[in-house]
């Protein structure tokens, strides 16, 4: 997933730590984003789990929590699912696209 950011041309730091308490997949300081990828399963995407299950239902109130911290701290948060990345890198690629330095 990284190497799609590297073939972007997006300038990030990768496993970026935010305020001595998040860890993140992907932070663009230039603007101000953060970018999460999101495991369908483990995530709870609901394209592919039609019923969440105690841990994944724990993972997105979890995730609300971490997006509205970042917002708080004046970060974007942009998502992106497992199956989109590797069903719809395109889709991926024009969602990101803005990010480029």
């Amino acid at each position: 997933m990284m190497a799609l950011l590297d073939d972007l041309g997006i300038r990030y730091f990768p496993q970026y730590v935010i305020g001595h308490k998040f860890c993140v997949d992907a932070f663009v300081p230039h603007a101000a984003t953060v970018i999460q990828f999101d495991g369908d399963y483990w995530h709870g995407n609901p394209a592919v789990c039609a019923t969440l299950n105690r841990v994944q239902r724990a993972n997105q109130g979890r995730d609300r929590g971490h997006d509205a911290y970042m917002a708080a701290c004046g970060f974007q948060v942009l998502r992106i699912w497992e199956r989109d990345f590797y069903h719809d890198r395109a889709g991926v690629a024009a969602r990101l696209g803005h990010l480029a330095s």
